[in-house]
């Protein structure tokens, strides 16, 4: 019975995507959700606001950041329907390459404020972080519906959102940079400077297990997501993703390795410290 189930989860493509799923109450490499939505924000707003691919790298998405101003009401607007980070009309691949063990962080539904922001739609300047919090919060509350699935290439898509939560960010120095590529595209632009922010979020997070064997299995993937939040707000956002074999990290491959001191200085230490050994009493 052990070894069918074993062989059940073998051939079933998305047992390892669940598996790596983090919990509500999970801890990543010593952070939780609160604190990667701030990291999400952060790099959200900074000179390369884009996954490189480097060892250990998170891979956040962004959501449908295309604000302009509107030329007849000089009110913002999304100037896509969706934000199509899947493919070109002539099936050029405009996704992400990451690999078996990258993190990947899903911002579903997101609002963020800081302090000293004009509020858009409420029309005052948000004065402290209190304000932030409550704006986010009623953002939050007042949105009608959010979604979030994944398909593997040739199998049926899943839905995810039994696996989104609702969380906040702790208060934080958010960085907008000068040369942020990002900046004039959300949807209340910021000028650059250093704000104290809060961020409230339905978000998920992807290949996030402790467990070395718990990982994507390669291939190519599709996660769709958005929402239709407070104010007529909508945000839908479709993105591919082709995992690759491997990992990010190069791990040793013998003892020596592990020990990054000479031989000869690692005698020397054992030779002159005393040796760490339980004494009686």
């Amino acid at each position: 019975m052990l070894l069918y189930l074993t062989n059940d989860h073998q051939s079933d493509p998305y047992h390892q995507v669940e598996e790596g799923i983090l919990k509500p109450n999970g801890i990543y490499r010593g952070l939780t959700y609160g604190h990667y939505l701030s990291e999400w924000l952060k790099m959200l707003h900074s000179d390369s606001p884009f996954y490189r691919g480097y060892p250990r790298e998170i891979c956040y998405l962004s959501g449908n950041y295309s604000f302009v101003y509107d030329k007849d009401t000089g009110k913002r607007k999304q100037s896509e329907e969706f934000q199509n980070k899947a493919r070109n009309r002539d099936g050029t691949f405009r996704g992400l390459i990451v690999y078996q063990d990258t993190a990947i962080f899903v911002p579903v539904n997101c609002s963020f404020y800081s302090v000293g922001e004009s509020h858009y739609y409420g029309g005052g300047v948000l004065q402290s972080i209190a304000d932030c919090q409550f704006v986010c919060r009623r953002d939050i509350n007042e949105g009608v519906s959010h979604y979030c699935t994944l398909q593997k290439k040739r199998h049926e898509e899943i839905d995810l959102n039994k696996h989104v939560y609702y969380y906040e960010s702790p208060s934080f120095s958010l960085t907008v940079t000068e040369n942020s590529p990002m900046r004039e595209s959300i949807e209340m632009p910021i000028e650059p400077g250093t704000y104290d922010t809060f961020v409230a979020a339905y978000g998920i997070m992807l290949n996030a297990s402790d467990d070395p064997e718990v990982k994507l299995p390669e291939g190519e993937y599709r996660i769709r997501y958005g929402n239709i939040g407070r104010a007529g707000y909508k945000s839908d956002s479709v993105q591919d993703l082709i995992v690759r074999p491997g990992s990010t990290v190069n791990h040793p491959t013998n003892e020596k390795q592990k020990f990054p001191i000479d031989e000869k200085l690692r005698n020397k230490i054992l030779e002159t410290l005393e040796p760490f050994e339980q004494k009686s009493t």
